[in-house]
């Protein structure tokens, strides 16, 4: 084949996929307008859900501006010196050899990490600066960024969550996810989690999609354009990759979609050039500047050693593999500047702490999210039969949502294990946001276990309790604005 039939083939399959694409579209938008035509009620829940958006972003904004702080939050400091060396030089990149951007004490920039989260806060920035120029405004911008991501996470959330469960259930399954405060709290100062946040947001709105509809072309480019985003945010959401991956494949088996293998082909390699598109120029740039490191990791640690403070180079600070611990000894550990042992600290910090993860909630409002994010979690984990890929006899079809609730488990486990090796293996950190992207399998599992327990004690009304739970839910969350966050920073 030589370039042109190549270039043929290409224009082809793109106008198929266009073509294809915009038929489901308005597919889709009859089926809405004949079977789902809008009550009353959907008015107000639809009302309701801009409500609860706007509200979710007027706090972290409000919460943003009250830090005045440069590094109000975990490595802020070093992602806005990133993102003002964007603005400062006119859109250029930095690499991680730039000494501007290098941290004077561990010695390493993230500059050699994915930058989209700081393009759009040098974005933010220009924009201010046609209004301001001094620095708390300029940083106020950057913090935007964050702003942004987790209210468009917001938006797909919702959607999820009401083609998932529907009515009141995937209102609460939302909130349950947005306003939990170790999640808006991402949204308030630079860091990539929100970016990660977002882009598993998306993921997961074309899981439940896929779940109800199958692997459609609109499904197929919504599920390459999260891989995408999430590729170029935090490793830490990576599992969310390898889990869609799997999911893909699997479903489409479920489905029996691998008999029109043709088409089957042309979705597959779709989702692997949006994929591509969107993320793989910054690896294969890396790949070039870092001598084939194209994830940024062995460069890091080369800079640590090079230019770190002595106390903080790799070759002296230890991991607890290197001191010999064994995991219990690191789920007990307690540092003498924790409130609390590592296990714990890791928990409450998910649930929510803040600022330089310094700033706690009160102990009994620990122990309430605690308690109600972990008994319907350990029941709805408990019910095996939730896991069965194959339905019950005779029929012993593939269960689609069987396999969707095995995803479902490995989207929130990869991201555990990830933080507990990086913890064990690599730099002993408390901060349960390494591991928050597993929220949205966390909350999925917990309104499933409340479903359960509702059922177990004959309670048809459901609704009721779910309108119940979502109004505490917001009210936990401004609580703690209230009583935590503005007391902290007056």
């Amino acid at each position: 084949m030589n370039a042109k039939q190549g270039y043929d083939t290409i224009i082809s399959v793109s106008k198929q996929v266009f073509f294809k694409l915009r038929s489901e579209w308005k597919a889709g938008e009859n089926v809405g307008e004949t079977e789902n035509l809008p009550t009353r009620e959907m008015k107000i829940r639809r009302i309701l859900i801009i409500l609860l958006i706007a509200g979710l972003t007027v706090l972290m904004i409000r919460w943003a501006t009250l830090q005045k702080s440069i590094d109000a939050g975990p490595d802020e400091y070093m992602r806005y010196i990133v993102a003002r060396f964007i603005y400062d030089h006119g859109g250029k990149l930095p690499t991680g050899f730039d000494a501007e951007v290098r941290d004077g004490n561990w010695g390493f920039s993230y500059a050699v990490y994915p930058l989209l989260a700081s393009i759009v806060s040098a974005v933010y920035m220009k924009f201010e600066s046609f209004f301001r120029t001094d620095v708390p405004a300029l940083l106020i911008a950057a913090r935007m960024a964050s702003v942004t991501f987790l209210t468009i996470g917001a938006f797909f959330t919702f959607l999820a969550g009401e083609k998932l469960f529907r009515g009141w259930k995937g209102i609460c399954f939302a909130v349950l996810v947005l306003y939990l405060p170790g999640f808006h709290y991402l949204g308030t100062y630079m860091n990539c989690d929100s970016l990660a946040l977002m882009s598993v947001s998306i993921i997961f709105y074309a899981w439940v999609c896929a779940l109800k509809d199958g692997w459609r072309w609109k499904t197929c480019i919504t599920l390459a354009v999260g891989i995408g985003i999430c590729a170029l945010s935090y490793y830490n959401a990576y599992g969310w990759i390898l889990a869609g991956i799997v999911y893909y494949f699997t479903l489409a088996a479920a489905n029996r979609e691998y008999t029109d293998k043709a088409l089957f082909l042309k979705k597959t390699v779709v989702i692997c050039l949006i994929v591509l598109g969107i993320s793989g120029w910054w690896f294969i740039r890396n790949y070039f500047l870092y001598d084939g490191d194209f994830l940024g990791f062995r460069t890091a640690r080369n800079l640590m050693e090079q230019y770190a403070v002595p106390g903080l180079k790799p070759s002296v600070r230890q991991s607890p593999a290197e001191l010999g611990w064994s995991l219990r000894d690191l789920m007990w550990y307690q540092d003498p500047g924790w409130p609390h042992i590592w296990m714990k600290l890791v928990v409450v910090s998910f649930v929510g702490t803040f600022g330089y993860f310094n700033i706690y909630m009160k102990d009994i409002l620990n122990r309430i999210y605690i308690f109600m994010i972990g008994i319907p979690l350990a029941v709805s984990l408990l019910t095996v039969r939730r896991f069965s890929p194959v339905q019950k006899k005779p029929s012993r079809q593939s269960s689609k949502e069987g396999i969707f609730n095995i995803v479902m488990l490995l989207a929130m486990c990869i991201p555990v294990f990830l933080f507990v090796w990086y913890a064990y293996f690599s730099d002993l950190q408390a901060q349960g946001r390494y591991m928050i992207s597993a929220v949205y399998a966390v909350m999925y599992f917990v309104v499933c276990g409340f479903d359960f327990i509702l059922e177990k004690m004959h309670i048809r009304n459901t609704r009721v309790f779910y309108m119940i739970l979502t109004g505490l839910w917001i009210a936990g969350a401004l609580h703690n604005f209230v009583t935590v966050i503005l007391p902290a920073y007056r």
